[in-house]
């Protein structure tokens, strides 16, 4: 191998290493504090928020990601704020009307009209049956 050769690799094992160091300090700026373990849970769920006269009304149909104790994620094709409550429906899946709310923590988008939701659940504010 030409001293020339190996000087290329040393400069790409640099630029590599560069990288990954970016990389890793970017995971840890990013990296998520959770109270709880989370578990992966791809199912369809509705997205109601309250009217003004105080009844549930179905506004979207959201996906899943994971689901632990204390809260959901989620994608949406509807962009939803930071501090909203909204309620989860597990309708398709359990078979029965159940409203579960939610408090947005944090909302991002994505690509196109596809955002990432994650959401508290509200234990103080009465679910809906």
């Amino acid at each position: 191998m030409s001293s020339q050769s190996l000087h290329a690799n040393d400069q790409l094992r640099k630029a590599i290493g560069k990288l990954i160091r970016g990389l890793e300090k970017r995971e840890r700026e990013l990296r998520e504090r959770r109270q709880y373990h989370r578990f992966n849970f791809g199912v369809k769920v509705g997205l109601c928020k309250k009217s003004p006269g105080g009844n549930l009304e179905k506004y979207c149909d959201a996906w899943a990601l994971d689901l632990s104790i204390g809260g959901i994620g989620f994608m949406s094709e509807h962009t939803i704020n930071v501090g909203d409550v909204v309620y989860i429906s597990f309708e398709d899946l359990i078979g029965t009307h159940s409203y579960i709310p939610i408090i947005v923590r944090n909302s991002r988008h994505l690509v196109g009209s596809v955002y990432q939701v994650n959401g508290q659940f509200d234990f103080d504010t009465e679910a809906e049956s």
